[in-house]
């Protein structure tokens, strides 16, 4: 068999593996709460098993006191989430064809800087080598506003015993 010439054809690979995350509130202040929640789904055909992942906090973020950890991921799932600590790691979900779950912590940011949060390609994983190709980012915006109060009394000086002044606060 002889074959005429050669052929070559694109391929494109699309992991089966899917993930994005969030922060609830998107905006906090230094020591602020906020809700990361990481999303997982599969869009194949077959079951993706131990669906694990590590994600490394930025510098300036860290698991809040407490972390409130939760899943709505089936298998056996672990959720390492330590107060205090910089890297949020799950691993033991399993993600059935079509489905999606859900890993979620509390974080706190100390300083007022903008946290960009990433976990890096190959950091979610599955059985089988399946794991994220791309960057999976949020980013937790810092508000330095606060609450501001000011303060006036009128008359600003009493004089004389049982004499009334009033103060107001905005």
């Amino acid at each position: 068999v002889t074959f005429p010439a050669d052929a070559s054809a694109p391929l494109t690979y699309s992991p089966a593996l899917t993930a994005n995350k969030a922060f609830a509130p998107t905006s906090i202040q230094a020591g602020g709460v906020s809700r990361l929640a990481v999303r997982l789904g599969n869009t194949g055909t077959g079951t993706l098993n131990n669906v694990s992942f590590v994600d490394p906090l930025p510098a300036d973020t860290t698991i809040a006191n407490p972390p409130n950890a939760a899943t709505t991921c089936t298998g056996s799932p672990v959720i390492g989430a330590t107060a205090g600590a910089n890297t949020f790691t799950f691993s033991g979900a399993q993600i059935p064809p079509g489905g999606e779950c859900e890993v979620l912590v509390d974080v706190t940011a100390s300083s007022g800087a903008n946290s960009v949060n990433t976990i890096p390609p190959g950091n979610v994983t599955a059985t089988g080598g399946v794991q994220n190709t791309t960057p999976i980012t949020a980013t937790l915006t810092k508000s330095t506003g606060g609450v501001v109060v000011n303060k006036s009394i009128n008359p600003n000086s009493i004089t004389a015993p049982g004499q009334a002044a009033t103060a107001t606060l905005t």
